[in-house]
């Protein structure tokens, strides 16, 4: 019974590191953009849920680093759109947002991912991770697949993002879209304040108009 017990235990053993070698090489063809290789690993049973060292997964290093091609086929084969990395709970719309991957964001969008999924500590959404990271086009695109503009957390909206930024084009453009300049979080002054309290007078006289 002892010699079947040592037997199962050294196979779970190799079945392990062989599980990890599999998903090591799954996210090292990821980064050295290996299409071809990443399939093939894939059609041989690796996770494509599975987080790497940094707590990500493959969906959302492919989103991170632009990579359309991968997006698409992992969207395909059933990856988890709105998983959350195991650090801050950022989705892969969040990380091509915050990226300036305004391509990614379309294709996410447009297969349903969480536009208003938000991440840790406070609850920011794809859109004010766009707006704080100066991502124009991605925001664009998120606004127009429907974002909502005056979503805030504790803490934050899109345009107190904009406005901290003294980013006149994405004040811009959230305005346009309909911003309040006069909504604040929880905590937190409202964009039109924060703007005369730092002396943004470009920025207040958009926020006036």
């Amino acid at each position: 019974m002892r010699k079947f017990f040592w037997w199962g235990l050294l196979f779970l053993v190799i079945a392990g590191l062989a599980y990890g070698d599999e998903q090591s090489m799954l996210f090292e063809t990821l980064q050295q953009k290996d299409l071809a290789a990443f399939k093939s690993l894939v059609e041989k049973g690796a996770d494509i849920d599975g987080f790497n060292e940094n707590s990500l997964s493959p969906l959302h290093v492919a989103a991170q680093q632009g990579s359309l091609d991968f997006v698409e086929y992992l969207v395909e084969k059933g990856a988890d759109i709105d998983l959350g990395d195991g650090r801050d709970s950022k989705t892969a719309l969040v990380f091509a947002a915050e990226n300036g991957h305004a391509d990614v964001v379309r294709y996410l969008a447009e297969h349903g991912a969480d536009l208003e999924a938000g991440s840790l500590p406070t609850g920011e959404t794809p859109l004010i991770w766009a707006a704080g990271k100066r991502q124009l086009e991605a925001a664009r695109v998120l606004i127009e697949k429907g974002a909502d503009v005056n979503f805030t957390t504790v803490i934050a909206s899109p345009l107190l993002r904009a406005v901290g930024n003294r980013d006149a084009e994405m004040v811009k453009l959230l305005l346009e879209a309909g911003a309040d300049a006069n909504l604040s979080p929880m905590m937190g002054e409202t964009p039109l304040g924060l703007a005369q309290e730092r002396g943004f007078e470009e920025i207040i006289q958009l926020l006036q108009q």
